[in-house]
């Protein structure tokens, strides 16, 4: 892609227009880890434009000196930095931000794929790794491949960074040091130029491969892959967490709305509780469900509604006027985990509520 295509996608990932498509379908939650992807790229070029500049400023020294520097003091705002010591860490940052970008589309896939495992959970990546190995879809595949084999070494190293030592790039006597500043880093029984692994074209590079996976990924997805997912619609205000920005009500899909009714009851001291929440179905239930929640806004202009965490669970099931049994949350994290997401709620039949709803 040209540079412009990867702007305007980029643009678009991060616009409202995504989010209204991902509320549509069903998956809001890849919202943030998308937005995740993109500034990790951004951060990554900041990091690389200051070792750039560094490399400058050393090299600057050395042509005014007709001497070879490994280190001068390095200006960042009123402060004084050893120049060598200041670009060994955004080396490692710019390889820690480029890494990063995998943990996000490792979660991306498994929302969409519907791979049930809890994000902060280690079996994450084995999980999605063995979704990516066993699927008949050649072109994820080769896609995903592209995207690992040019950040393959970045995450290599970043590994060793992270779980053995701090990586820090050595540079070589060589004729021309005067005029360049290459360090190189060993691992293992390799050698790694950093004026060949940071650069603004391997930027690109990644950027593209990682923008052509998104692509695919979300022309193949529809919300017919999202069938156990409901939106929680109460007249009872539960969001006391993070939420996505506020959109047009017309953004959520009528037929994944769930019409649960809270009864509010206050104590004596004025606080209020919820006595009760309960859900009526037409038909038998899903076993299992994974539930968000929608908050409404009306304004003078238009109804505009948010989506965030389902505070919620638990709440009773009613068929023909009797209670048939429960929606659980069974998973005592998911509970109380605040972040974003579509909690799991498993339907116990004939069990009767005690505890809190909330």
């Amino acid at each position: 892609m040209r540079n412009v295509e990867i702007n305007q996608r980029i643009a678009y990932y991060n616009g409202s227009l995504f989010l209204k498509k991902m509320i549509a379908q069903m998956t809001p939650d890849v919202v943030p880890y998308i937005r995740n992807i993109f500034e990790s790229l951004f951060y990554a070029t900041q990091s690389r434009m200051i070792v750039e500049d560094i490399k400058q400023s050393i090299v600057a020294e050395r042509l005014r000196n007709n001497r070879v520097v490994f280190s001068h003091p390095y200006n960042v705002g009123t402060l004084q930095m050893d120049s060598r010591s200041y670009a060994q860490r955004h080396i490692r940052e710019w390889i820690g931000y480029i890494a990063k970008t995998r943990d996000s589309i490792f979660q991306v896939l498994s929302i969409i794929y519907s791979i049930d495992c809890d994000p902060s959970s280690p079996a994450l990546s084995k999980k999605v790794g063995t979704f990516l190995n066993d699927t008949k879809d050649s072109k994820l595949k080769e896609l995903y491949s592209a995207y690992r084999i040019e950040t393959k070494t970045i995450q290599d190293l970043n590994n060793f960074s992270k779980h053995n030592l701090n990586i820090w790039g050595v540079e070589k006597l060589t004729p021309y040091i005067l005029n360049d500043v290459d360090y190189h880093i060993r691992l293992g029984n390799s050698e790694y130029s950093t004026n060949k692994l940071i650069s603004r074209d391997k930027e690109k590079t990644i950027t593209d491969t990682i923008v052509r996976l998104l692509d695919y990924v979300f022309a193949k997805s529809n919300i017919t892959q999202q069938e156990k997912r409901f939106y929680a619609i109460s007249s009872f205000d539960t969001a006391l967490v993070e939420t996505m920005e506020f959109v047009n009500a017309t953004s959520f899909p009528e037929r994944k709305k769930l019409a649960i009714e809270f009864q509010i009851q206050t104590r004596a001291d004025g606080t209020c509780f919820v006595a009760s929440a309960s859900l009526t179905v037409d038909s038998n239930p899903d076993k299992e469900i994974f539930v968000a929640e929608i908050i409404t806004k009306n304004t003078a202009i238009d109804t505009m509604q948010q989506v965030t965490v389902f505070r919620c669970n638990a709440f009773d099931v009613y068929r023909a006027g009797a209670c048939i049994g429960i929606y659980r949350c069974r998973d005592p994290k998911d509970q109380h985990d605040d972040y974003f997401h579509f909690k799991k709620y498993e339907f116990l039949p004939n069990e009767k509520h005690t505890g809190k709803y909330i």
